[in-house]
Parts: structure tokens; C-alpha cells; sequence
């Protein structure tokens, strides 16, 4: 069929000046300052190396494809028009001989080179957009390449290259024609905005933009506002030919195109290492879109069949929303990528970037502005240039940049082999993090070259073994558990040293031996009470912070039962509703509580305590739970028995009734001792609430090491100046609290508060840390350890701690830490497969220390106690809340709470 051209050819006009199309202007404006991640132009590097070249015939070749291709000689003017040059200089490629110079000053002059030439940003207005040069080695050249890509794609870059090679080799070479111009495409894509199917594409995209899905949320080091000079590094994976074709088959045996599969396990990597599983990628289209036609005789018109001999940017972009939900297998996962992927390529006359316009219009901005993660697949689009290749010498090294991009990954097969390629703003991301997507995501493109039955299974990325192996290391924390009961230490400092100060405050000393007399004065009274054995019985405390607190806990379990604080502070309607929902035995009141209303059902009250005249507590009797028959002890009870129920609201706001066992707190407590030296010589600061967790440390980890603690008058116990006044007084070693308790205290002592100076140990837990706090408690106490805490209610007060020695700069977050002894945490996604370094996730903890569950509550215990799979054999572990992965460095955590 002999086709005749409906255009004429390109005359004088072809030098006029004509509009940027979509892309070229979202490159041309952001090659300058004045957007995130700007002050890049689109631009792609190429070293080749291996032959010997003539500078003289590269030179001649390239001027040709200059006369040739009207875009090798385009300019962008200060309006945004872009315009071909009539007549340009001669370009020459520079040559520099480094044969004679020594190895060190070759090497220097190569990256010298490279440097220049790598991330070079034209200025658009000032011809030429391009580089070429050669340097001359002792064995071969090697040929340095510099292409501002607002001229020319990929495809176009292929075909410069053959042709470049083509007219080196033969000079003489007369190539064909190339009658239609790309001022020619350009215009006419501008005149098809008008057309019905321009504007059912735009009526798609814009209708998108309100439901789009963010970009993936990958972890980032640093916000890419701060960087002002993008510098982008290069990663690249080759699957041998043989590997390919064997892909290429199993893709075309499952009507799947290689690109949705890649599409399908780059999604999985960034889902993984992203936490979200529902995000949008940026996919670069070589749009040569059929415009420019010719007349094929018989009133027929075809495609220009010179418009794939042209050379332009005819890039477009299409929002590819993914959705990585688990449960599917690789092969119903690429079904559903490959389905909206043509789906939304069917509206390819208008770039998605109208989307992004969109949610600018609708005010939307403000969740994401653009999609900063690209693929962009060159398969069945670029030409081999094997050939090409053999004549210039190998790639040894490439780089691409283009604005406002965190990640581009490009898969190409110009050579025969499969080429993936990932060009990345190194800095914007955590050290370590991209190498071990990168691997990650390499493996299972290599594995699925090889094992064909992974097309039936769910995709599932391998973590890189060090990760593993840190983690490994950090739960390894298996350690002598300490036996007997929550109280008995502190039974045997008593026992020991009676005469010894216990429980230090305002309004006097009370001795171990003598706290622990008043102790079994309420023990003896509780017992009473309990006909059947208090075996996991609740026996409420409902007195004021003080010395008769601390009596009454030690009491109830020297009696074998359980605490259950309910503070008199709390409303009636609430210390009701937790005594009858904990079913409890007895609360213990004194004068001072008694009578601030408690439920009428409860009996007679017995004899409290050591102060003469002091009213009962009152009791009311409730069903027993479901006996237990481990082996008894002397005080009725066993290490597995409940020492304490305390309820706490949780994200919920609904009370839940947190049972923690003896030998869970014990270990905790016993833990924090060894690990800080705690002893008879320190003084311990007590500020929590009863109900408050810290508290049992207070109670029984202070006093369980033969350490005094020193409570605040009930009065006083939110006035800093009153701390500081009863530290000094006592010589108080060791601080427990709150980080805001702790900054109050230090902003008082800041202002000319009397300075306690024993202070050696601070414990700060229960919520973030400042991290500008520990610098401040360093300045009052140089020598104080400080110690962040966390962990959960529900896993016996602390789970894991990290010695804030010094806070890095610019750092945001103090780390949470590692597990604590016979403890362990784990970060999961939803599949409950451990997260990646940095990654967001569920935190669980497992260990000794975990509670039995929620008191009466089988349906929510359930529900956050779960057995996980991370440990070969399975574990019960509770869910916590959002936490980070340990980091690479530290193998620290960094919690979404600091409890």
C-alpha cells in the first residue's frame, strides 16, 4: 500500500514558536525553586565504556541528528513556548586524554566528569539541552552522556542512539525521512482538547480526584521541604535473558503483561515497607498518540508512518491506585492491576495530572500534592539497542532525575535482559532503607523467574536476614524468673531489718516492721472475710495515698487475695460500678473515706488499722470465680494467683479490668532492681495514684529492695516546690513518674528551686518524653541515669527501657527501647508478619510479664490477647498500639505511645 502524506512538509512555520504539552511544562517549572523537591531538571546520565571511539566521527554523526531531529535544537523561551532553532552552533564532543596521567589523577578526572555532568540542570532558554564528551583511557574511551529529557523520552533516547551508532559506522548512510514534526504533534493535541474523547478522559480523571488514594507513606528521614538540591543515586538489577524469557512465558501462559506483574511486586514492597496498603503509583506513559495521520488512498487515513521516526517528549502520566489488600493470591493480585491499568489507559488523551489539579481546586491539597513514587515501564515501548551498544561500549554507570520524585523505577529491556532500576533521593530516606527494599524487591522478581507455584500464593516479601537477626538478638531475653510472691520480698526485708525506714512523708516514719505488722493487722481482718479462701478474690482499697495505702495492699495479698484500687477521688457512681464489676470481697476505707458514699449493700465493717479508733472497712460478700488448683503457700496463695486488678479505660474509654498475676509484676519489679542497682541505701519518690501502674513499682519494688519511699503530703502532691522541699529533706535516689511531673520539677528547679542532690536514677514512663527533657535533667543532674520506660498496662508496668544517654540532633522521638527481662516486642503488619526497619505497625508484647486478660471481659481479651507466629512454636502477646520497627543502628522501637 502506497501511503501519501495528508500533511505537507515541515516548512518555515516548523521554527515558530508552540506550546509546552502537559508534562514539559510540569518540567519546566519545576526545574526551578519555587516547588518541593525542585531545583532538578529531568535529565538522564549514561557512562559507556569499553571500545575505542573517534571523537572526529561522533561528532559528525551527532550534528547530523541535530540537522535532523528538530528537538535536538528546541529552547524553552521566558513566556513557557518552546521553539525550534533554524541554525545552532556546531557541536562538537569534547575529547580529554588521560592515558598519561597516573591511576589516581585518571580517577580523579572520571569523577570529576561525572560530577559535572551527572545532575546537570540546563537553562531551558540557552541551546544546547545536551552533552556529549569522551575521555580517552589507556585501553578504551569512555563516553559520557547528558540529555535533559524536556526534549526526548526514552524511546526517543533509543532511537538517537541507533541512529547515532548507524551513522558512525557508515557516514554515508542516507536515513529515512522524517516529514512530520513534533511542533506539528503538539499543536494538534492542543486542538483535540475540544474533542468528545479528550473530554470523556478529563471528566474521568477529574472525578477521580477526590477518592484518590496518597501516594505510599514510606518512612522518611527527613521532610522533603528541607531539600533544596535533590541528588539522586542509582540502584540496578539484571535478570539474565534466559530468566527473562522464562518470565515472559509465564506471564503471556496467564494473559498478564510483564509490566502489571512488576507493577503487581513493586506494590507488595512498598505496601510492606509503606504500612498502607492502599495507595497511588505514578506510572510514566510513553504516549505516542496517534495524531498526525496520512492519507492512505481510497479515502482511508492511517497513522503519519513517519511519526514513530520522531523525536519529542511524548510522556504522559496515568495514577495507577493500588489496592495490596491481603488474602489473594500473586496471580488475582496482577488481575487486578492489569484490570485497572487498561482500564484507566483507556482514558490516556488526558494526563491523571488533571486529577492532581483537581484536588488543588477542591481545596484537597493539603493531604498530598503530588505522587512523588514512579513506575515507569519501557517494555514493548523502547527499541533494543544492542547494537548500538556493542559500537559505543556497555553502560557502566546511569542516573536519572526528574522533579518532585522521592523513587523512580524503571524497567526496560533494551539490551535482551530484564532491567530494573530504581533512581531515588538517597537523603529523604533512612540510612540502610532503600538497599533492603531494593533487595527485597529483586528477590521476588528472581524467585518468580524460578518457582512457577508462586503465582498460586499470596506474595511475601522476605525481610533481610539482619533485620531478623537484630530483632533476635534484642528478644533474646531469657533470664532467671524470680519466684515466690508480688510482697514476699518485702516480707523478708522486714524480717531482716526491721528497724529500717520504709515509708518516709510529711507526717512522719513508718519502720518495716512496723508497716509490715499493719499489714497482716489488715491481713488477718481481710481473711475473715473470705470463708471460702480469697483465691483470686478483688478486695478494694479506697483510701488516700499514704502509709494505710501502702498497709492495705500489702494485706489483701498477704490475706491471698487481689487489690483492686478505687480511688476515693472518684466519682460514687464510679467507685460503684468498679467494686460490683470486680465482684469485689470488701473495700478498705479508714475515717477519712468512709464516709464519702459507698454501695449499701456492703455489711458491717472490721477493724482497719493502726490507728486507734478508726472505722472498718466495709464488705460485701460476691460469687467466687472458678477455682484453681495449683500448689498452695503458707499466705494462701500461688505465684500464678492474681495480685492486683487495675482498670484502666484504654483507647476505648470503656473500663477494663487489667488482671495481673504475682509472678508477672514480679518479675518486672525484680527486673528494675537488679538492672539499676536499687537497694536499702536509696529513697525512692512515690507519686502515683494507686491505680496508676507505676505505683506498684513504688509499692513493691522500692520496698521489696529495702529501699525507703518517700510519698508527698496527699495536699500537696501536684506542687513541685513540696517535691523538691521532701527530696531534700529525705535524700531521695531514685525518681518514678511521668515525664510531665518530672518537667514541672525541673522547670521549678530551673527558676531557683532548692536543688535536690542525691537524685541518681529518674524513671520516666506512661507517655512521650520531651526530647529536649533529658538535656534540661542533665543540666540540674549531670550524673543521673535516665531511663525511658514503656510498655502497657496489661504486661505488668514496663516492658522495655532505653538509657537516654545523649539526644541526637534534630531527633524527634526519645526510643522506646528494648524488651526488658523474659520479655519480648514485636512490630507486625496485619498479616502479623514483622514489619521493616522504620516501618509502622502493631506493637505486641509477650513475655512472663503479660496479665491473665481483662477482668470478666472474655470477648475483649480475646480480642488483644492473641498468639502470634513470630516465635517458632507460637506465644500469647498482647496488641498494644502503632509502633515503629526497630531501627537499624539500635534496634530501639519507637512507639506511636511511650505505654
Amino acid at each position: 500500500m502506497k501511503v501519501r502524506s495528508s500533511m505537507t512538509a515541515p516548512g518555515q512555520e516548523r521554527f515558530e514558536p508552540f506550546p509546552l504539552t502537559e508534562i514539559q511544562y510540569a518540567y519546566w517549572v519545576g526545574r526551578g525553586p519555587n516547588f518541593v523537591l525542585g531545583n532538578v531538571a529531568p535529565h538522564a546520565y549514561f557512562e559507556l565504556e569499553g571500545r575505542r571511539l573517534d571523537p572526529d566521527v561522533l561528532s559528525r554523526a551527532w550534528r547530523r541528528l541535530v540537522e535532523r531531529h528538530d528537538m535536538l535544537r528546541a529552547v524553552v523561551g521566558p513566556d513557557g513556548r518552546q521553539q525550534v532553532l533554524q541554525n545552532v552552533p556546531r557541536f562538537e564532543v569534547r575529547c580529554t586524554d588521560v592515558r598519561s596521567a597516573s591511576a589516581k589523577d585518571r580517577e580523579r578526572a572520571l569523577l570529576d566528569t561525572r560530577e559535572e555532568m551527572s545532575h546537570r540542570v540546563y537553562s531551558a532558554a540557552d541551546w544546547p539541552l545536551f552533552d556529549l564528551r569522551l575521555t580517552r583511557l589507556p585501553d578504551h574511551d569512555r563516553l559520557h552522556v547528558s540529555v535533559d529529557l524536556l526534549m526526548v523520552d526514552l524511546a526517543s533516547l533509543t532511537l538517537l542512539f541507533s541512529e547515532w551508532s548507524a551513522l558512525c559506522q557508515d557516514p554515508g548512510l542516507e536515513l529515512p525521512p522524517v516529514d512530520v514534526t513534533f511542533r506539528d504533534y503538539a499543536l494538534e493535541l492542543q486542538r483535540g482538547s475540544g474533542a468528545p474523547r479528550y473530554q470523556k478522559a478529563l471528566a474521568y480523571w477529574t472525578s477521580r480526584a477526590a477518592a484518590l488514594a496518597p501516594p505510599p507513606e514510606l518512612p522518611l528521614a527527613k521532610s522533603p521541604v528541607s531539600v533544596h538540591r535533590p541528588r539522586f543515586t542509582h540502584r540496578e538489577f539484571h535478570l539474565p535473558k534466559d530468566k527473562w524469557r522464562i518470565l515472559q512465558g509465564r506471564c503471556e501462559e496467564r494473559g498478564l503483561t510483564p509490566t502489571a506483574v512488576l507493577a503487581a511486586l513493586f506494590s507488595e514492597v512498598l505496601a510492606v515497607w509503606g504500612g498502607s496498603r492502599r495507595f497511588t503509583l505514578n506510572l510514566t506513559l510513553f504516549n505516542r498518540l496517534p495524531l498526525l495521520l496520512a492519507d492512505a488512498g481510497d479515502g482511508r487515513r492511517t497513522v503519519h508512518p513517519h511519526l514513530r521516526r520522531m523525536v519529542g517528549d511524548f510522556t504522559s502520566i496515568c495514577l495507577l491506585e493500588t489496592d495490596a489488600s491481603t488474602g489473594r493470591t500473586l496471580a488475582e493480585r496482577v488481575e487486578a492491576t492489569q484490570a485497572q491499568l487498561q482500564h484507566d489507559l483507556r482514558y490516556r488523551q488526558v494526563s491523571a495530572l488533571e486529577a492532581l489539579r483537581e484536588r488543588r481546586r477542591l481545596g484537597l491539597q493539603s493531604g498530598f500534592e503530588t505522587m512523588p513514587v514512579v513506575f515507569t515501564s519501557g517494555l514493548g515501548t523502547a527499541a533494543d539497542v544492542s547494537g548500538p551498544l556493542s559500537y559505543f561500549g556497555d553502560i557502566t554507570y546511569r542516573v536519572s532525575q526528574t522533579p518532585q520524585v522521592w523513587l523512580d523505577h524503571q524497567v526496560v529491556d533494551l539490551t535482551g535482559s530484564l532491567d530494573l532500576t530504581w533512581d531515588c533521593v538517597e537523603e529523604l530516606f533512612p540510612e540502610g532503607l532503600l538497599d533492603d527494599m531494593f533487595a527485597a524487591y529483586t528477590s521476588l522478581v528472581a524467585r518468580l523467574a524460578d518457582d512457577d507455584s508462586m503465582w498460586a500464593e499470596e506474595i511475601i516479601v522476605e525481610l533481610p536476614g539482619h533485620q531478623l537477626a537484630g530483632r533476635d538478638r534484642a528478644n533474646d531475653t531469657s533470664g532467671e524468673r524470680p519466684s515466690g510472691l508480688l510482697h514476699e520480698p518485702f516480707l523478708a526485708q522486714a524480717a531482716r531489718h526491721p528497724e529500717r525506714p520504709a515509708v518516709l512523708s510529711g507526717s512522719g516514719a513508718l519502720t518495716y516492721g512496723e508497716l509490715a505488722a499493719q499489714a497482716r493487722t489488715v491481713a488477718a481482718e481481710v481473711a475473715a472475710l473470705g470463708t471460702a479462701g480469697l483465691r483470686d478474690r478483688l478486695v478494694g482499697i479506697g483510701l488516700h495515698k499514704g502509709a494505710d495505702q501502702i498497709a492495705a495492699a500489702y494485706g489483701v495479698l498477704l490475706a491471698g487475695g487481689a487489690y483492686l484500687p478505687v480511688s476515693p477521688a472518684l466519682p460514687e457512681r464510679r467507685r460503684a460500678g468498679l467494686l460490683g464489676d470486680g465482684r469485689a470481697l470488701a473495700v478498705l476505707t479508714d475515717a477519712a473515706t468512709d464516709g464519702l458514699g459507698w454501695p449499701a449493700s456492703l455489711p458491717a465493717p472490721v477493724s482497719t488499722g493502726r490507728v486507734p479508733g478508726r472505722r472498718n472497712p466495709r464488705a460485701t460478700r460476691a460469687p467466687a470465680p472458678p477455682p484453681r488448683t495449683p500448689r498452695r503457700r503458707p499466705s494462701g496463695a500461688d505465684p500464678g494467683d492474681l495480685a492486683y486488678v487495675l482498670y484502666t479505660s484504654g483507647s476505648t474509654g470503656t473500663p477494663k479490668g487489667v488482671m495481673i498475676e504475682h509472678h508477672a509484676a514480679l518479675n518486672t519489679v525484680a527486673d528494675i532492681n537488679e538492672r539499676f542497682g536499687v537497694g536499702p541505701e536509696d529513697r525512692v519518690f512515690g507519686l502515683a495514684d494507686l491505680g496508676f501502674d507505676l505505683s506498684v513499682y513504688d509499692t513493691f519494688g522500692a520496698l521489696g529492695a529495702g529501699a525507703a519511699l518517700v510519698l508527698p503530703d496527699p495536699e500537696l502532691r501536684s506542687e513541685p516546690a513540696h517535691w523538691s522541699k521532701l527530696m531534700s529533706e529525705h535524700g531521695v535516689t531514685v525518681w518514678n513518674s511521668v515525664p510531665a511531673q518530672m518537667q514541672m520539677l525541673v522547670e521549678h528547679l530551673e527558676v531557683g528551686g532548692e536543688l535536690p542532690d542525691r537524685l541518681r536514677l529518674i524513671l520516666l514512663s506512661g507517655d512521650w518524653i520531651p526530647v529536649d527533657l533529658p538535656g534540661r535533667i542533665h543540666g540540674l543532674w549531670p550524673e543521673a541515669e535516665i531511663v525511658s520506660l514503656g510498655g502497657a498496662t496489661e504486661a505488668s508496668i514496663w516492658s522495655i527501657h532505653h538509657v537516654v544517654d545523649e539526644v541526637e540532633p534534630g531527633a524527634k522521638t526519645i526510643p522506646y527501647g528494648v524488651p526488658l527481662r523474659n520479655q519480648s516486642f514485636h512490630v507486625l503488619d496485619a498479616r502479623m508478619d514483622p514489619c521493616p526497619v522504620w516501618t509502622p505497625g502493631e506493637l505486641y508484647i509477650g513475655g512472663v510479664g503479660l496479665a491473665r486478660g481483662y477482668w470478666a471481659d472474655e470477648e475483649r481479651t480475646a480480642a488483644s490477647f492473641v498468639t502470634h507466629p513470630v516465635p517458632a512454636n507460637g506465644c500469647t502477646a498482647l496488641v498494644t498500639s502503632a509502633a515503629t520497627a526497630p531501627t537499624a543502628r539500635s534496634s530501639s522501637w519507637a512507639a506511636g505511645t511511650a505505654r
